[in-house]
């Protein structure tokens, strides 16, 4: 009797953690920004497990994207044409940064 009694007490302790955890997740975060001539943070929201970037799919130019703290040196930022994406593992979307050659492109974002 005893050993159902603790059997029973660890399930209901281990579905409550369960319960807590999906009550704190992060939510997803999704949208987009027109990108400028100069680099520019995206905006701030917290993030646990990253971001996903792409360049929308009707972009005429090219849209650059890297590290807002590393702005100084975006001339070396990872190119992406319409329709190419790429991941960040960043724990706030401002420490990404983009740029463009044509400010009516769009970068859309996604994480949590």
């Amino acid at each position: 009797m005893n050993l159902a009694r603790l059997l029973l007490a660890g399930a209901l302790a281990l579905a409550l953690c369960a319960a807590a955890q999906a009550q704190t997740a992060n939510p997803i975060v999704s949208d987009y920004v027109a990108v400028t001539s100069s680099p520019t943070a995206l905006p701030a929201r917290s993030l646990a497990s990253g971001v996903i970037v792409r360049a929308d799919k009707n972009n005429v130019g090219t849209v650059y994207v890297g590290g807002a703290a590393d702005a100084a040196n975006s001339a070396r930022w990872s190119p992406l044409a319409a329709g190419e994406a790429m991941s960040f593992g960043v724990t706030n979307l401002n420490q990404v940064a983009t740029y463009g050659t044509i400010t009516t492109d769009v970068l859309r974002f996604s994480g949590n």
